[in-house]
């Protein structure tokens, strides 16, 4: 699937430039040469070395309480600032030939005030302007980072859920290694655009061998459709291969023997098994998925199809649904993939955590201020920033872009689905984060 890239604040941009150098130095093109990044932070896109200067767009440059030095984690400040510059952002728009791509994929940190605050009204632009599915790759915040963070993680979540036709998280907490957040940025950045090369760059290798089962963009926006939040799963086994012409030569001479195959049946079972037992970008019920699909990459000659086909009937004892598209993709390698991609989860204790603590955070920090604006006793709950702006051509005043975007329709990848509660759609949690007044 060929998808164009639009990265917002720090987070996004970072893992915007990642994917673009993969493709650059590899045989795989996803993007049709289609990526712009968006930053309240002029000095973010110094760091950028594969997305054309002509690609950086700063956001609330001539704002007198930004001016190009970000936003320092002010949710409610960068949805105000986004919605002025409304007209500026629809402008850029236009440098993306979405009519090139399969899809868009927004890639956002949802605890920045940029991510959190920016990227909801860019997304809902990007869903303006295509008739496409509109994904967003997001990235949740870990534990060692501020209670703000998690606040606007969970807020602005909801807003994407809303108006996403399907989220894709990543979780820090899950993959990072102590408490020095900053130095594991670049590993944590390459786990995150594996996968997801694996799964939504599936079907794109330059002269490849004809699969024997293939997944085309169709597959995964059927996949994506069911909405919601997602979860990327990936596993590898080497392969020892020996590569000089006499191992070759022995190697073909065995072919002509009864012996068992490099990877038989069981390996390649059990390789995608691992696929939902190790790590998982967002750790879930796997049972609560309400769609999956599964890619198994490398050599044909040591893929056994009987334990793709036994793999993939695991895959859908364990989630419970039939609905589960697979596919091989045959290439040359030393080493054999598997990636899986759980649609829809529901059953996600981490999103739990992150609600509760922005909760705490709300009452510790912003009872005052909402008890003096209304007369009355505040209340526990949290609504969503508002992630839209009324039009590039708006009247209404700036600050409506923190309010309730409960009207909002979710989708999936491709095709408009129903609200989260008609669809069953769920952000890991019952008790919603209200919006500060």
């Amino acid at each position: 699937m060929k998808f164009a890239l639009v990265g917002v604040g720090g987070a996004g941009g970072r893992v915007v430039d990642a994917l673009r150098k993969v493709e650059a130095n590899s045989d795989r093109a996803f993007t049709n040469d289609q990526a712009l990044v968006f930053d309240t932070t002029k000095s973010a896109f110094e760091g950028y070395d594969h997305i054309p200067v002509d690609r950086h767009v700063l956001v609330g440059d001539t704002h007198p309480d930004i001016r190009g030095e970000g936003l320092d984690g002010n949710l409610e400040l960068g949805a105000e600032v986004a919605a002025e510059d409304t007209d500026e952002i629809y402008r850029e728009f236009d440098k993306l030939a979405t009519h090139s791509v399969h899809a868009t994929v927004l890639v956002a940190g949802l605890g920045g005030g940029t991510g959190a605050g920016v990227g909801p009204v860019i997304l809902e632009g990007l869903k303006s302007i295509t008739d496409s599915p509109v994904y967003v790759l997001g990235i949740l915040p870990a534990d060692s980072e501020s209670d703000q963070q998690a606040y606007n993680a969970a807020r602005s979540l909801q807003s994407y859920v809303d108006l996403a036709d399907n989220v894709i998280l990543f979780d820090n907490e899950e993959w990072c290694d102590g408490d020095d957040l900053d130095a594991q940025y670049p590993a944590l950045n390459i786990e995150l655009v594996t996968r997801i090369i694996a799964v939504l760059g599936v079907g794109e290798l330059e002269n490849a061998p004809i699969a024997e089962t293939m997944l085309d963009p169709s597959d995964t926006m059927k996949a994506l459709e069911s909405g919601g939040v997602s979860t990327l799963g990936y596993a590898t086994t080497e392969l020892d291969r020996p590569d000089s012409l006499l191992g070759k030569l022995l190697n073909l001479l065995r072919s002509t023997e009864e012996e068992p195959e490099v990877t038989d049946a069981a390996k390649i079972k059990e390789l995608i098994q691992a696929t939902v037992n190790s790590k998982l970008t967002l750790p879930c019920d796997v049972s609560s998925a309400e769609r999956a699909m599964l890619s198994l990459s490398g050599p044909s000659d040591v893929c056994s199809r009987k334990g793709f086909e036994t793999g993939r009937y695991w895959l859908e004892e364990e989630t419970g649904t039939v609905q589960v598209w697979a596919g091989d993709e045959p290439h040359d390698a030393t080493l054999i993939a598997a990636s899986v991609l759980l649609s829809n989860v529901t059953e996600v204790p981490r999103i739990d955590e992150l609600q509760e603590r922005a909760v705490a955070y709300k009452r510790e920090h912003l009872e005052d201020e909402t008890a003096e604006s209304t007369d009355e006793p505040p209340s526990e709950e949290l609504a969503p920033p508002e992630a839209t702006a009324e039009s590039p051509d708006t009247d209404a005043d700036a600050s409506e872009a923190t309010a309730d975007a409960e009207s909002s329709d979710t989708a999936d990848d491709g095709e408009p689905s129903d609200s989260v509660a008609d669809s069953e759609q769920t952000v890991g949690t019952e008790e919603q984060i209200p919006d500060s007044e």
